[in-house]
């Protein structure tokens, strides 16, 4: 709502002959493009190793942001993308939405959390009893993912995980299990509360 009102500021400056006003708009219009040159590049192309005292490396301040699109590849080399009676089960609402996103929508994606956000909405678990589902999520670990959601399904296997890339390289890796015939529904989060923390 501001802009307006700067945009007159500075054509009254610049129509006053004020020479520090273009200088600024020069600047301004040059570091923003510097700016997100940056971003961009960093989106696209693989983080520098940048070493930290302690034998540490800087970690990608982009890997949040990246999109998790070779799920599709990976499922679709092991022959489980598409298959009937099979739905991808994500631990927390933003993984869903990347892992919906990256599926296109070719596969029902759930959200097994106390707080799912719109896939509390879009799907329930209850449509979905006796089908399988691929538990897909970053650092899920067997036991904790056995103890949280063993007593839903029949069995739970882990399978090798999905590496998510970054301009050709491997970025992070996400944690895959294969559970077999849910058998309840886990709408009530009595034991999903300590998911957020617990499965990390």
């Amino acid at each position: 709502m501001l802009f307006p009102l700067l945009g007159l500021q500075v054509a009254t400056a610049i129509e006053s002959g004020r020479r520090y006003t273009r200088t600024w708009l020069i600047a301004t219009a040059t570091s923003l493009a510097v700016l997100l040159g940056g971003i961009m590049t960093l989106a696209y192309l693989p983080w520098p190793p940048i070493a930290l005292p302690e034998g540490k490396a800087l970690e990608d301040p982009l890997l949040n942001a990246l999109d998790w699109n070779n799920i599709e590849v990976e499922l679709q080399a092991r022959r489980l993308f598409g298959r009937p009676n099979l739905f991808v089960a994500a631990t927390r609402w933003e993984d869903a939405g990347k892992i919906d996103y990256a599926l296109h929508g070719k596969m029902p994606v759930l959200c097994l959390a106390r707080n799912p956000h719109g896939y509390g909405i879009l799907t329930r678990p209850t449509a979905h009893i006796g089908e399988d589902a691929l538990i897909i999520g970053r650092d899920l670990l067997l036991h904790r993912v056995q103890r949280i959601y063993g007593s839903y399904f029949q069995s739970i296997e882990e399978l090798p995980p999905i590496t998510i890339l970054h301009g050709g390289r491997p970025a992070f890796e996400l944690s895959l299990y294969f559970a077999h015939s849910l058998r309840d529904s886990p709408e009530r989060p009595n034991l999903l509360d300590p998911l957020a923390l617990s499965l990390r």
